[in-house]
């Protein structure tokens, strides 16, 4: 079969321009890259600002560390001005104030100068318990005001500084015998709060059992000035009672002007309930019974009484008409 001219002709047009391309690149010298000719000058530059930004931001790090520290341990002082040396006693911040204190004058300007540049930061705020006469306690309440630390472990920073001041204990009050003053830890909020306590004798004795049957005006003449009479009810407070951490509140009820129930409710630790019980006991010479489901004691009789410990974080004395 005989090959067409054309096919000749195409393939040499096609392969000249393709050999003479061959030609060039092997003929030519090939371009080549010159270090000293390049210009670093710009990736450096970029390079000196990136590592400045970097020195900066661990300067910066290191400041905010060294701030967060200095103030963590402005506020662990702090801790340091909220009780004194004897146990339950109150720290330098609240010098010039004393509970039981006339309820208008207990705090002296200085004090509370002193107290306001001590919580406007926000750690530390300060309630006062005051009724109608007097101081009867105050709370200090921590907060954590930002991310130095926990607010578990600046309770627990405080009860350590606590136990080393004040010694150890089982639960979370302590005493002072010498003054009826105590202290209590709060670690549900980190509150600690300073009040007064009286023995289970002179608690009794304030709540004034006898006065069943008595009039109104009688009883709150007993009771002084701290009694708020209403239409059906004399009310008091008395301090609280033991290892409590609340103080008492008395509600006398009344029928036809004549007290028939008064209830008292706080609460105590179970040794001091149980001082209570027997100290009612011994006052009527008789021994209560106990409720079979509550647990609660009961005495019978003409004034019929129940003690009743069996409710959270606190009991319940009711005495006359009321009991149950």
């Amino acid at each position: 079969m005989r090959i067409p001219t054309s096919v000749f002709v195409m393939s040499v047009l096609t392969a000249v321009p393709f050999g003479l391309g061959i030609k060039d690149t092997l003929t030519h010298k090939q371009p080549t890259f010159d270090d000293d000719a390049f210009d670093f000058t710009a990736d450096s530059a970029r390079d000196r600002a990136r590592e400045r930004r970097y020195a900066e931001y661990e300067r910066q790090a290191e400041q905010e560390k060294l701030e967060r520290t200095k103030r963590r341990d402005e506020r662990t002082a702090k801790l340091d001005t909220l009780y004194g040396k004897q146990p339950a006693s109150l720290g330098s911040l609240f010098d010039g104030i004393q509970l039981g204190a006339d309820a208008g004058s207990f705090q002296p300007e200085i004090a509370r100068e002193r107290i306001y540049d001590a919580t406007r930061d926000g750690f530390l705020n300060v309630v006062f318990d005051v009724d109608s006469t007097q101081l009867r306690g105050l709370t200090v309440e921590l907060s954590t005001v930002d991310y130095t630390e926990t607010i578990e472990e600046t309770c627990e920073k405080l009860r350590d500084k606590l136990t080393t001041a004040w010694g150890r204990i089982a639960g979370s009050t302590w005493l002072d015998p010498s003054t009826h003053q105590r202290a209590s830890i709060d670690s549900s909020y980190c509150a600690l709060r300073f009040d007064r306590y009286l023995d289970t004798t002179d608690w009794l004795a304030g709540i004034h059992m006898e006065a069943i049957g008595m009039k109104a005006d009688k009883l709150a003449a007993l009771v002084g000035p701290t009694a708020i009479v209403d239409s059906d009810m004399v009310s008091w407070h008395l301090p609280g009672v033991g290892f409590g951490t609340k103080s008492t509140t008395v509600e006398a009820y009344l029928e036809n002007g004549k007290v028939v129930t008064i209830a008292a409710t706080t609460d105590a630790d179970f040794d001091t309930i149980a001082a209570i019980r027997d100290a009612i006991s011994a006052k009527r010479k008789d021994e209560p019974t106990t409720d079979a489901q509550t647990g609660a004691w009961s005495w019978k009789g003409k004034v019929p009484v129940t003690l009743d410990n069996t409710r959270v974080s606190r009991f319940d004395l009711v005495v006359g008409k009321g009991s149950w």
